[in-house]
């Protein structure tokens, strides 16, 4: 599978040939948050088939404990934690009391105090709900100890009811969302859980299929993705997965009685990491629910432009995940008047006011970095040409991921890691 590196370009409008007096379709905001077009190809037969053979050969196994400490450090787990702390200190808070106030003694999860649920047991529509208030409580507890007023939550709620804004009937047993009053929709979701009864090859199989098919709707439904992080959990086993635009990363598994750091560590990273660290794009900012145009994008980490429209948005997982805007740039939106009528200004300065008060389109994509030439470098020779929008920039994103310093965001970082162990 070839490595992807990311791209961004925006293009004046200006040089668009097209007669002016066509009437022109106002622009709204919308999202593709249906993968597959027709009804009978969102059921599950269709969609399993797709997504099964996009992901066939492109699937790596990762160490749980060395993928959480790449992705999560302890500087990214507790980045919002005024105190230095780790999770064995965490840890250590949870199981040092005796008796009652103990959510973890004698070698597990107690079911009284940390409200864990009894695995192996007969499956009900409580199982969910129990499960998430299991995580909460542990959550909870920990931000409490650690004086921390803002944590994202589980909830179960849409184990028996759609999730909106798609016209795919999906519910997810698990839902980790900024808050309880967030709404149940796919823009505004932030890691999909999966639950099965019980540990083994088929349901872990099955666990994956489904959280394969979520994640494919968060990346139809959110343009600010890099990549999207699910849990399984087959009855007392864990294991965490990563799809990008490259494929699919799954940890091993591993049990959170007889493991209960590493349980510890990804309920925290997941639940306290700043966003950029659980998938999403920096230099977008409002992200998630938010009115399209009170969001913005940073260019070259100087230019900041507002976005106007959702003009495009790929509907798959491998591959350039096109995400296309319409936006105009930030500071022409508060050009003040008095400037505009002073006679001092030269016309090159007033020919620059005009020229950046126009419409762009803003195009990101992960390309393929065997190839040799970019869109961008392919605009540049043919924008004589006329009838062909001129691009004004290009540039390669950059991002940090885990504990790598700050470099060109590929999706090559995590694989080299996967590959070492």
């Amino acid at each position: 599978m070839p490595a992807y590196a990311r791209s961004g370009g925006h293009i004046d409008l200006h040089h668009d040939t097209r007669p002016p007096e066509r009437p022109q379709t106002p622009f709204k905001y919308s999202f593709s948050s249906t993968p597959l077009k027709t009804k009978k190809q969102r059921q599950h037969i269709w969609m399993d088939r797709v997504i099964s053979d996009e992901l066939k050969n492109v699937k790596i196994m990762a160490d749980a404990q060395s993928f959480l400490d790449f992705l999560f450090p302890n500087s990214v787990t507790f980045a919002n934690v005024k105190d230095r702390t780790s999770i064995s200190k965490v840890f250590k808070i949870l199981s040092q009391t005796t008796g009652r106030t103990s959510l973890y003694s004698k070698r597990k999860w107690s079911t009284k105090t940390s409200l864990c649920p009894e695995f192996g047991t007969e499956w009900t529509r409580q199982t969910e709900p129990n499960f998430a208030a299991f995580l909460n409580k542990i959550l909870s507890t920990v931000a409490s100890n650690l004086s921390l007023g803002k944590w994202r939550t589980w909830t179960a709620k849409y184990a028996t009811q759609h999730v909106t804004n798609t016209a795919s009937a999906r519910k997810p047993d698990l839902l980790l969302m900024d808050g309880p009053a967030v709404p149940g929709d796919w823009r505004c979701i932030r890691v999909v859980g999966e639950m099965k009864q019980a540990d083994s090859p088929a349901a872990n199989t099955s666990a994956y299929k489904n959280l394969a098919e979520k994640s494919n709707f968060i990346f139809s439904a959110q343009d600010n993705r890099r990549f999207v992080l699910s849990v399984a959990f087959c009855g007392p086993t864990m294991s965490l997965i990563l799809l990008d635009r490259g494929g699919f990363i799954q940890t091993t598994c591993f049990n959170i009685h007889k493991q209960p750091k590493l349980f510890l560590h990804a309920l925290l990273a997941l639940s306290f990491a700043d966003l950029n660290h659980i998938g999403y794009d920096a230099t977008i900012t409002s992200p998630g629910l938010a009115d399209v145009q009170t969001r913005q994008i940073a260019i070259h980490n100087q230019v900041s432009y507002q976005m106007r429209a959702v003009l495009f948005i790929a509907d798959s997982i491998v591959g350039r995940g096109t995400v296309v805007w319409m936006a105009e740039r930030k500071a022409d939106l508060d050009v003040d008047e008095d400037d505009q009528m002073d006679d001092e200004i030269d016309e090159d300065e007033q020919m620059g006011k005009a020229f950046d008060s126009e419409q762009v389109v803003i195009k990101d994509t992960w390309f393929d970095l065997t190839r040799k030439w970019t869109e961008g470098d392919i605009l540049r020779h043919i924008s004589p040409v006329k009838g062909v929008l001129r691009l004004i920039h290009e540039e390669r994103i950059t991002a940090k991921t885990g504990n790598l310093p700050p470099g060109p965001d590929t999706t090559d970082a995590l694989r080299t890691l996967s590959s070492a162990i």
